[in-house]
């Protein structure tokens, strides 16, 4: 429990904890809530390593809200501050591993900025860096946004082969959740339509909306592609 901003709450720090917590506290209707919460919760605490964690936080809520310089910037103050034999245990604390989390977000923030060969570099960095650190839920996810940056790329016979790799990871590792999002992109790739929807479906029955006008635009690249042209614009238009 700490405060923050004259409020008191738990503090998640994760990928996918941004609007949560900024509604927890009556932050309500901005991404940006649980970033700017637990920056300041980290900077009274003086602690490199949750300076870091916090950081990324702030950095991945920038990201959601479409502001990829300044998530670039945030997320690169975060790695300045990380060091692994003093920081990489926070990955048992928080889920994921700052470094590893920093990078491979910062690949699709920078292809969108127009540097596709650093964003593919910059996911396999943090792929490499979860090996080194042994965590399992970290390299999962890791692997999940090489995938998708060699899905940005059109580069579908590498997106198949890290796709299989992460199958493999999560088969052996109970890592379910990352399953479906691998799959997506497998499914995208090897041109299964109906395997997509059905895993679609499921993704957005549990609730999740991150990506979710990306994943259903796959879909209908899919069908172009199967020259479904009619099921290809009816997804576009929804």
């Amino acid at each position: 429990v700490v405060g923050g901003r004259g409020k008191s709450t738990f503090m998640p720090v994760g990928p996918f904890s941004g609007p949560a917590l900024g509604d927890a506290v009556g932050v309500v209707g901005t991404a940006l809530g649980s970033g700017l919460l637990t920056v300041d919760v980290a900077e009274a605490g003086g602690d490199d390593g949750q300076r870091s964690a916090a950081l990324c936080q702030l950095a991945h809520d920038l990201w959601i809200v479409s502001d990829y310089k300044g998530s670039r910037e945030t997320f690169e103050r975060a790695l300045a501050l990380y060091e692994t034999e003093k920081h990489s245990h926070f990955a048992l604390m928080f889920g994921y591993d700052i470094h590893s989390w920093a990078k491979m977000t910062l690949g699709p923030i920078v292809w969108s900025l127009g540097e596709p060969d650093l964003a593919l570099e910059l996911t396999k960095e943090a792929v490499a860096h979860a090996r080194e650190i042994k965590h399992a839920n970290t390299l999962g996810l890791a692997m999940v946004y090489v995938a998708m940056v060699h899905q940005f790329r059109g580069e579908i016979e590498e997106t198949l082969k890290i796709t299989e790799e992460l199958d493999e990871v999560c088969q052996k590792y109970g890592l379910f959740y990352n399953v479906s999002y691998g799959a997506l992109f497998r499914c995208w790739a090897a041109g299964e339509a109906e395997m997509m929807k059905a895993i679609l479906t499921g993704v957005k029955g549990s609730g999740a909306m991150l990506g979710m006008s990306h994943y259903p635009a796959l879909l209908a690249e899919v069908h172009a592609r199967k020259e479904e042209y009619d099921d290809a614009i009816a997804l576009v238009d929804e």
